[in-house]
């Protein structure tokens, strides 16, 4: 029992802190912005690549151990211009993963919170939050271009909440884990 607790409050303070990144983003990043936003980070990688390319064949000339950047500089190449030349089918890929992400993580603090309902407190909540979660998700999944425009302020919202309730949820684990680890007993709520 205590190996799931100490396993799944990092789990859940990753996706906690994800969630409320990506809500303050959709808060204040909009429409258009989005596009030039992923332009811009697109030039960013090319920036970085060539960087990382120009390390390498200084190391490979030194007579260095090199290569080991040639895989990354490469990846980060080909996203750069993937995401300077077409941002517009980035973003569909970005609400895409970010959906299914969503999806995931709903149906898990479902699950979660059913299994070890008598383990976590003000389960309901958790239960619904899971349920917006999926809906979000679904939402990313089917309707980007409603989420890119109309619905990013409700889904920000929701993002930076639900990840700040997944945060709080993540200690209360460590915490459960911790007096499991302590006292060898089963908590009980």
């Amino acid at each position: 029992m205590n190996a799931f607790f100490k396993k799944s409050w990092v789990t859940m303070l990753v996706n906690g802190i994800i969630a409320a990144i990506i809500g303050i983003l959709l808060l204040f990043v909009k429409g258009d912005a989005i596009n030039v936003l992923i332009k811009w980070l697109g030039i960013v990688f090319i920036i970085v690549a060539a960087t990382l390319i120009g390390v390498d064949i200084y190391s490979a000339v030194k007579k260095r151990y090199w290569g080991s950047l040639t895989f990354v500089s490469v990846f980060l190449l080909v996203a750069g211009i993937i995401f300077a030349i077409m941002p517009g089918q980035v973003w569909k890929f970005i609400a895409v993963v970010i959906g299914i992400w969503a999806i995931l993580t709903g149906v898990f603090q479902i699950i979660t919170t059913i299994k070890y309902k008598s383990y976590v407190p003000h389960n309901t909540i958790t239960i619904v939050n899971g349920i917006l979660l999926v809906a979000l998700g679904i939402l990313f999944v089917f309707y980007m271009d409603n989420v890119k425009n109309a619905i990013t302020y409700i889904a920000g919202a929701f993002l930076i909440i639900s990840g700040i309730w997944e945060i709080f949820n993540a200690f209360r684990f460590k915490k459960i884990s911790n007096i499991i680890e302590n006292d060898d007993i089963e908590y009980k709520g």
